[in-house]
């Protein structure tokens, strides 16, 4: 399903797989963007946050983790349960010369179970995808 699903997501809104409010005069883009943004803000993440390392659980093919790295300085890791947005979101990164995967990247698991030891990361966020969790109350 992903695997499909994820062609027609990232022809359809780009690489970030939420919405945003938009105000008057606005892009879509734009809106995303400082959504993205506005959550690094409430993590407390400033403009130089290259010492702390971020999660993004449910990343899809890793949009926000993106930006959020961009705007941060953050090392951020990306999780998702389907490979081919694991490869994807890898391919995007090494395609941008800003980043590359020694600073941000995606990895295969299930928020669910996640694969990483406790205090691992110095702040998580989720962007839509806990609601679709098996478990609600686990999430």
């Amino acid at each position: 399903y992903y695997d499909l699903a994820t062609l027609f997501y990232e022809w359809g809104w780009g690489q970030s797989f939420h919405f945003a409010n938009r105000y008057p005069n606005e892009t879509f883009a734009e809106s995303i963007r400082r959504h993205e943004y506005y959550l690094a803000s409430k993590l407390a993440l400033s403009s130089d946050a290259s010492k702390l390392k971020v999660l993004d659980v449910g990343c899809g093919i890793g949009g926000p983790m993106r930006n959020i790295c961009k705007f941060t300085g953050a090392d951020v890791t990306g999780l998702t349960l389907n490979q081919y947005q694991v490869d994807r979101g890898n391919e995007l990164c090494n395609a941008d010369p800003q980043l590359g995967t020694s600073r941000c990247r995606s990895v295969q698991g299930d928020f669910m179970d996640m694969p990483f030891g406790d205090g691992t990361y110095d702040a998580a966020y989720a962007i839509e995808a806990t609601c679709h969790a098996p478990d609600r109350v686990g999430a």
